[in-house]
């Protein structure tokens, strides 16, 4: 059965579709550790910093101090290339996550990668490693600062992986990382997955600048949403000019500052020097084959982001067929640009695709 067969093959995050106003987006606030009805813890494990949102209904069973016990599924998120959690967008960007899947998300700092300076120390080695291409011992670090949380209810998750974020997921698989750590997948979600091609690096550099380029327009959507001035540290750890006041009348930035130039880490040098390897696609697939009794009801879904220069259309459909998943095709609508790699700021599209992650696990795709 194809993804065409079984689901509308384009997406479109249109807010209006599914009535997402600026009231909705505007409820999300650090406060005592709650964003709106989320709950929101920050942890640093391993050396590895962490952020939970949860957003899972309270069943009928209480725990030892008589509160509601949540129920539903969790998902583990690995951050993707130059994120850092202690910002309070990327925060914000779980909780409302986390509320429009009715779930638990665990965001974890890719090692090394992060743009928190201690946030993953990785040793020479499994630095040396990502020049090849593999990233198995930085998902394993993100496992096991996981499980280093003593989280009780953690046997099983789903996995969401954006852009280096896929790679992670992927590189989770390989080894004994999940089965060590005893989570049994759910689920996999891999979106806007940067490495199922080989990239030449002169030519991933050129498409990552086309694509910061969207930057401020997703920035503006998610201010426009909150009702309130951008956090100016935002700007401060982001290079080039960012937007630190936004008139909501006329609904344009009214003031900018330049960002600092954040110097990239050896793991992120190496990370992006490795993309010129095989692509994790491969590997998984070949992981699939040898282990079918892992992926039993596991589907696998891969979404690709209309205009994307870091994601490509026939590269990800490949990916799809090779590991057996659902493809779809991520579209901001006829009367909008395409929405390109950093829709996944804006929290408002951000959080419709997730009501979609939410739907695509029912199929499995054999």
């Amino acid at each position: 059965m194809t993804s065409s067969e079984t689901h509308p093959e384009t997406i479109i995050l249109d807010p209006a579709k599914y009535e997402l106003d600026d009231e909705q987006f505007g409820k999300y606030e650090l406060d005592d550790e709650r964003l709106g009805t989320v709950l929101s813890d920050l942890y640093t494990s391993n050396g590895i910093r962490i952020h939970i949102a949860d957003a899972r209904p309270e069943g009928p069973e209480k725990d030892e101090n008589g509160n509601p016990i949540r129920v539903g599924k969790t998902y583990l998120m690995p951050r993707h290339f130059l994120s850092f959690t202690d910002v309070e967008l990327d925060q914000l960007h779980d909780g409302v996550l986390a509320d429009a899947m009715g779930a638990r998300i665990i965001a974890i700092d890719t090692p090394g990668t992060s743009l928190h300076e201690t946030s993953g120390k990785t040793t020479l080695r499994q630095k040396l490693k990502l020049l090849g291409g593999s990233f198995s011992d930085h998902a394993r670090l993100q496992l096991e600062a996981v499980r280093a949380l003593g989280l009780e209810d953690l046997d099983k998750a789903g996995l969401i992986g954006f852009s280096l974020g896929a790679k992670a997921v992927a590189s989770m698989f390989e080894g004994t990382a999940l089965e060590d750590n005893n989570i049994k997948v759910e689920s996999v979600d891999l979106l806007e997955p940067v490495n199922d091609r080989n990239w030449f690096l002169p030519k991933l550099m050129a498409a990552m600048t086309h694509e910061d380029k969207q930057v401020d327009r997703y920035l503006m959507e998610t201010f426009e949403a909150q009702s309130r001035d951008p956090d100016p540290e935002i700007a401060e750890r982001v290079s080039g000019p960012r937007i630190t006041a936004y008139d909501r009348d006329e609904k344009k930035p009214t003031k900018k500052i330049k960002g600092k130039t954040t110097p990239i880490s050896m793991d992120s040098a190496l990370v992006a020097a490795g993309m010129g390897t095989a692509g994790f696609a491969r590997k998984l697939a070949r992981y699939k084959r040898a282990n079918p009794e892992k992926f039993e009801d596991v589907p696998i879904n891969v979404y690709r982001a209309e205009g994307s220069q870091i994601s490509r259309r026939k590269t990800n459909k490949q990916t799809a067929e090779a590991l057996g998943a659902n493809y779809f095709e991520v579209s901001a609508g006829a009367d909008e640009k395409p929405l390109g790699h950093r829709f996944w700021i804006s929290l408002g599209r951000a959080a419709i695709l997730g009501k979609e992650l939410v739907k695509h696990p029912e199929t499995k795709v054999s």
